[in-house]
């Protein structure tokens, strides 16, 4: 049940990774402690298949004993930095997006992945989104209608 929660908040995730400028990876940790680090510029798909986690890359593919995985998680790259979401760049500040060049009356909001409105503004030019505000987890931010997915940590 653990690793299909993962599994889960993996894809959750892939569309904010993929509309991003940096990558990251997945990790596999092993019981014995090994790690296993799959690129998502390598374009990973992950399946269980019988007692095996199997990953498909566009290189290769890696399968792993489900019975010896410790975990398996996201890893972010730390070099992410802007957003694209439709025509516009977002700046991530660490605890602000920060939205550049909105045209009059842009709609932005925030739902987390029940569908609860979190947050909605009208806003133009720039626009500080803290997202210090938000508790962890994943949320859908549109700009004028354009979503994409963000996951908040603490």
């Amino acid at each position: 049940m653990r690793i299909k929660k993962m599994i889960i908040s993996l894809m959750l995730l892939l569309p904010f990774i993929m509309s991003a400028s940096g990558f990251g990876g997945i990790k596999v940790t092993m019981i014995d402690g090994s790690t296993t680090f799959i690129s998502m510029s390598e374009r990973p798909v992950v399946k269980f298949i019988g007692d095996k986690l199997v990953v498909k890359t566009d290189v290769t593919t890696t399968e792993f004993d489900r019975s010896k995985v410790k975990t398996f998680n996201y890893h972010v790259s730390s070099s992410i930095g802007k957003i694209s979401i439709g025509n516009n760049i977002v700046n991530n500040t660490g605890d602000n997006l920060l939205f550049d060049n909105l045209p009059v009356d842009s709609e932005i909001t925030v739902h987390d992945v029940s569908g609860k409105l979190v947050k909605s503004v009208l806003a133009a030019g720039r626009y500080k989104l803290n997202i210090m505000e938000l508790t962890a987890g994943v949320y859908v931010v549109s700009v004028n209608g354009i979503s994409t997915k963000i996951a908040v940590k603490r």
